[in-house]
């Protein structure tokens, strides 16, 4: 069974996150403040994620690499129709000619309009607790990077940021946040904290399944997923899968590179 959180917007995702502070839940792993608990998450606090949650991550912004793929969005072209009115023409106004309108008479003719190619992506946030903040940071800073690129490429993209996790054998869970929808204007600064900042997950994600009861065995939230259930990555043109074992290409920018580049290499083509 898959149990799913669907979030309209960002700012019901953020709402929600911030009604777990001060709360009593079954676990408890949201609002840690250790000091090993804040490098594991890239915060000192649930309030510190919240503030990045509402404002976003600047610093994320200025670690996004320029230089990458020179994307084509291939514009797409698509007729558009204009009626012109006049004396003569293709076929008669009777409305318009029993009114004694001499322009009468009307002629359709196409013109052509570009628009900006649609593209769904769906990022996978999940991570497990032995996989290094700084190597969570590298893949999504490279991921962040290639969606900024496809943005400066006029495509016009969906971009959702989702995670599973496997419950207790019969039971599976998925969050789904969005983070763009077609045609909203771009925040970077938010795109960077989803996609790059550890705390997306290791705090925001665990408030939500904190508050909605999600549990693995015993008293953890469960496993998690890397690849989205087929039925859900269906539905995006790319679906990039969490950092699993791609963490071991996540030491350097080049290696970084090499491993996320294919997921977008459609758009090369």
């Amino acid at each position: 069974m898959l149990i799913q959180r669907q979030f309209n917007d960002w700012s019901q995702f953020a709402s929600t996150i911030e009604s777990r502070i001060g709360e009593t839940c079954w676990h408890e792993a949201s609002t840690r403040t250790s000091s090993w608990y804040a490098e594991f998450s890239q915060t000192g606090s649930l309030q510190d994620a919240v503030d990045l949650v509402r404002n976003g991550w600047p610093e994320g912004t200025q670690k996004l690499i320029d230089g990458l793929e020179a994307f084509d969005a291939g514009r797409m072209v698509s007729p558009v129709p204009t009626i012109e009115w006049d004396v003569a023409g293709e076929c008669p106004d009777v409305a318009a000619y029993c009114a004694g309108i001499p322009e009468h008479m009307a002629t359709q003719e196409f013109e052509t309009e570009q628009s900006s190619p649609l593209v769904s992506i769906s990022v996978n946030g999940a991570a497990a607790w032995r996989i290094d903040s700084s190597r969570i940071i590298r893949y999504g800073v490279m991921i962040a990077s290639h969606v900024r690129a496809l943005l400066q490429a006029g495509y016009s993209p969906r971009l959702d940021w989702c995670c599973a996790l496997n419950g207790n054998g019969r039971k599976n869970y998925l969050m789904t946040v969005p983070l763009l929808e077609r045609g909203e204007t771009v925040d970077i600064d938010r795109i960077a904290f989803a996609i790059a900042h550890p705390s997306m997950l290791r705090r925001a994600m665990f408030a939500v399944a904190e508050i909605e009861g999600w549990r693995g065995l015993g008293q953890s939230m469960g496993s998690v997923m890397n690849t989205l259930p087929a039925e859900i990555a269906d539905d995006y043109d790319v679906s990039l899968p969490g950092i699993g074992s791609l963490s071991a290409f996540m030491d350097t920018d080049e290696n970084a590179k090499a491993a996320v580049s294919p997921y977008f290499n459609q758009f090369n083509e």
